[in-house]
């Protein structure tokens, strides 16, 4: 089970937040420099901000969503975007040093929010992530890979997209008027 190896990372944990302050020169993910992580309410991991190494070092960012799946116990990531600048959804946040004046263009953020030491095992939280996109399902109240959905997700063909149970109507078709074919 992956949560005995690799323990979920709060945020809002106070274990996590007053623990020895986490080595932030070599946390990477895809190979490139974590420079900011966002936490949810809940102070587990939101969304990664990376750069590349070398001369384009903080010229360009890629955003990561990260989803925790408490069936299979893990993390899951994927690339949800990027960009010349960073942005922040209001969530608390760690940021590199040297890169707070690049979030939302400049404007104002809330520094009440920053969190200035990583929660410990951060690192090998993200050595251990997968890199998935996942889909919710409100039933099971879980994020699944796309792979391995739960019995209550599928995907639509003639919508093109997942059908959810928060999708469909009350008929069990989608959106579209497609039912599952079983």
């Amino acid at each position: 089970m992956l949560s005995e190896q690799h323990p979920k990372v709060s945020a809002t944990n106070q274990a996590t937040r007053t623990a020895a302050p986490q080595p932030t020169d070599a946390l990477t993910l895809e190979g490139e420099r974590v420079v900011m992580v966002e936490f949810n309410p809940d102070g587990q991991p939101h969304m990664v901000h990376t750069t590349k190494a070398g001369a384009d070092f903080g010229r360009y960012f890629h955003h990561y969503d990260v989803d925790y799946c408490k069936r299979d116990d893990c993390y899951y990531y994927h690339m949800s975007g990027g960009g010349p600048s960073l942005y922040l959804e209001g969530f608390d946040h760690w940021v590199l040093e040297g890169f707070a004046h690049r979030i939302n263009g400049n404007h104002p953020v809330d520094e009440s929010r920053r969190i200035l030491d990583l929660p410990s095992g951060m690192a090998d939280l993200l050595a251990h992530m997968n890199n998935e996109e996942t889909v919710w399902c409100s039933r099971c109240s879980d994020c699944f890979p796309e792979t391995e959905t739960c019995g209550h997700v599928w995907w639509c063909e003639r919508c093109g997209w997942w059908s959810t149970p928060d999708s469909r109507r009350k008929d069990a078709t989608d959106r579209c008027g497609h039912r599952r074919s079983l």
